[in-house]
């Protein structure tokens, strides 16, 4: 992604990269990745920790 590329562009090539399942940014890894790092988050020693609480409440309402 060069500078000159328009901003459809990029959108279009990252909307591109999210839908194939063949690539490494696609939407199901990324949602694995975050059902991981909240599953890893969930204790109560991290849970101390303000952004760490806050971004779990917000994760615990996502279905």
């Amino acid at each position: 992604m060069s500078a000159g590329e328009s901003l459809e562009a990029r959108f279009e090539k990252i909307d591109a990269m999210l839908k194939d399942p063949k690539s490494e940014i696609n939407t199901e890894c990324l949602l694995d990745g975050l059902d991981a790092l909240v599953y890893d988050l969930d204790f109560p020693a991290l849970r101390k920790n303000k952004s760490i609480d806050n971004f779990l409440n917000r994760c615990k309402y996502i279905p």
